[in-house]
């Protein structure tokens, strides 16, 4: 079974899904603020190394996709309303009509598509690493999400705006908001994802995915790393971790996500919304079929402890919602008599 903790503060914003216990918990929570110093020169010897440079892109997208046919339009075209300026798309062995729905978006200049054959267990960490390697001098940051997950701001309408407060640090991490079936059996395929799942977690999962500023070292992309990662600065031959902060601008590691003693959860204004459920039988069509990715269980008992969490409602996203079916050719008959008057 899952187990929850939460200790002061953290029990109040995220939902924990370690086994660590409050004791550990709380020593991390003391040692941090002593840590954050550390971390802090780090980061400064690394910005005195880099040379900062502007890039063909300001922000861009990196994700490794295999037979979600079902989203990758909306998903693409939610994206650019925020001002995502590329995508990196690494097609990991799909056999549905991903290349029907991508072809317009990479004979405009938005996609470029990678074929990545490669089986687990380092899928993921191998493919964001081959991005790294071969793309990093295109974009100024990088979102490594995956197709179920929607960036959203909450005020902000372009990412850019949102980000460029961060500019001088390394990576970014951003707090899952959890989405489930909102009761679907079936998903209705005449709707949108983001339009008919907004039943949610009350709180934030206590881990998200990474923004990461290019200008910057790579420390690993292993599985370990995959949802706060880490860049590097190296000092005299020997490799420093310096971890993500969050958007409080506090390091996010050894499990530990502060966001400071007189905030709440009113003071976010950024989240993923991770749709990672959907119905109950694309979970179980779907979901479950592809497997186990980072220890993450796909089964019947994620599913319901998952599912048992949703309680409350989420409607951030809808503020794109209507110019997101203008987009995607929703609002044809409306556009037709405007044009034909």
């Amino acid at each position: 079974m899952k187990t929850i903790y939460g200790i002061n503060n953290e029990d109040k914003i995220f939902i924990h899904d370690k086994n660590i216990s409050l004791i550990l918990r709380f020593c991390i929570g003391c040692a941090m603020p002593l840590l954050s110093v550390w971390y802090f020169l780090l980061l400064i010897i690394a910005r005195l190394k880099i040379k900062t440079e502007k890039k063909q892109y300001y922000f861009s997208i990196c994700a490794i996709f295999k037979d979600e046919g079902l989203i990758l339009n909306e998903w693409i075209e939610y994206h650019l309303i925020l001002g995502v300026e590329h995508f990196y798309l690494y097609n990991n062995n799909s056999s549905d009509n991903f290349k029907e729905i991508l072809k317009p978006y990479i004979n405009k200049g938005y996609v470029t598509l990678i074929d990545w054959p490669i089986g687990p267990p380092y899928t993921q960490g191998l493919a964001y690493s081959n991005f790294y390697k071969s793309f990093r001098s295109e974009t100024n940051w990088v979102a490594f999400i995956d197709l179920d997950e929607f960036i959203c701001p909450f005020r902000e309408i372009h990412i850019k705006d949102w980000l460029k407060k961060f500019d001088n640090f390394s990576s970014v991490v951003v707090y899952w908001k959890q989405f489930g079936t909102s009761g679907k059996i079936y998903h209705d395929e005449t709707k949108l994802v983001t339009e008919q799942y907004t039943v949610c977690w009350d709180k934030y999962f206590a881990i998200g995915k990474t923004f990461v500023n290019t200008s910057f070292d790579m420390y690993d992309f292993s599985a370990k790393y995959i949802h706060a990662t880490p860049t590097s600065i190296t000092i005299f031959g020997h490799k420093f971790l310096i971890p993500p902060i969050n958007e409080f601008k506090k390091f996010v590691i050894f499990k530990s996500n502060r966001i400071g003693f007189f905030r709440n959860s009113s003071n976010f204004s950024i989240q993923i919304n991770h749709y990672s459920v959907k119905s109950y039988a694309n979970y179980c069509l779907n979901k479950m079929k592809k497997g186990v990715p980072h220890g993450f269980a796909r089964d019947l008992e994620t599913f319901f402890w998952s599912e048992q969490y949703n309680n409350s409602t989420d409607h951030k996203i809808f503020r794109f919602m209507t110019e997101l079916k203008i987009n995607m050719g929703k609002a044809e008959d409306v556009q037709n008599q405007l044009t034909s008057k």
